[in-house]
């Protein structure tokens, strides 16, 4: 693996002439990101299935008119295995997210983001949680993680896009000085 990440893919130029854009890859950080992603989803998973009432629980099961539109009511485990993936999806896009603007910035990348730490402590203790009280509501745990996580993830999206603009001189999320004014002096005659 390192072999193949440690292998610069030619980028050529307008010229068609060779660009060395390749960074040397440091193996303690990648050794550090992957064990990250893998320790969440480790834990995750194993939350996923404990307690009396698992978010993971047995599939639907499918017979020979399984082609047929379904018109019965969803399963329960349905709708938390899309919650289940949901939370998934979001960390990981945070994860991505903060490695990409560690990279265009320059900044030190590391893997333990204040997201990536609140989820893991949180999922490990609710882990061990359910495994002393196995009926433990392991369903709105995850609920409530996945609404913190959908906040903290929403938060720092707003940051980065406020950051970025104020960095390209963009105004975003502000409406225009003449149009402020207008709106004043429209509040102001209304009150007279």
């Amino acid at each position: 693996m390192f072999t193949i990440l440690s292998t610069p893919y030619p980028n050529y130029d307008v010229d068609g002439s060779v660009m060395e854009v390749s960074e040397p890859v440091n193996k303690w950080n990648l050794f550090q990101q992957l064990f990250a992603h893998f320790a969440f989803i480790a834990l995750w998973a194993a939350f996923a299935c404990a307690g009396e009432d698992p978010i993971l629980g047995p599939p639907m099961n499918l017979t020979h008119q399984a082609g047929e539109p379904y018109s019965g009511p969803l399963p329960n485990h349905d709708i938390f295995f899309a919650q289940y993936l949901l939370l998934l999806c979001f960390v990981i896009v945070h994860q991505t997210i903060h490695m990409q603007v560690a990279h265009v910035t320059l900044s030190r990348y590391t893997p333990w983001s204040k997201l990536w730490i609140f989820a893991t402590l949180y999922t490990a203790i609710s882990l061990l949680e359910s495994l002393i009280y196995p009926n433990m509501q392991t369903k709105v745990a995850s609920l409530i993680l996945l609404a913190c996580v959908s906040v903290g993830l929403t938060h720092y999206l707003v940051n980065i896009i406020l950051e970025m603009c104020v960095i390209l001189r963009i105004k975003i999320f502000t409406v225009k000085d003449n149009q402020k004014a207008t709106v004043v002096k429209n509040q102001v005659e209304d009150r007279g």
